[in-house]
């Protein structure tokens, strides 16, 4: 691994950490006869989830886990990119 690599293997790291540490939340309200509703809560540390909307019957707050899963992938997927683009061109 070159200088670059080494730079960009140590930001993706970053970033994936700081991504689980913080990551995205999610309302929820159940009412009776009715669907769930849920909207976002925003980003918040894993230790101190957002505060509870309590105006329904059921409610709480979740992690989004797709979302926090999708952001993983890319930074993963963006991060693998950029260590190929700066491998060492060998001379033959």
């Amino acid at each position: 691994m070159n200088v670059k690599q080494t730079f960009v293997l140590v930001i993706m790291l970053l970033a994936l950490v700081t991504m689980v540490l913080f990551p995205p939340w999610i309302n929820t309200e159940s009412y009776p006869n009715m669907d769930t509703v849920t909207w976002p809560a925003g980003f918040h540390p894993v230790f101190d989830p957002p505060s509870v909307f309590r105006s329904a019957p059921a409610y709480g707050v979740r992690i989004a886990s797709i979302q926090l899963l999708i952001q993983c992938g890319v930074a993963m997927v963006c991060g693998a990119s950029l260590i190929l683009a700066f491998r060492s061109k060998t001379k033959k």
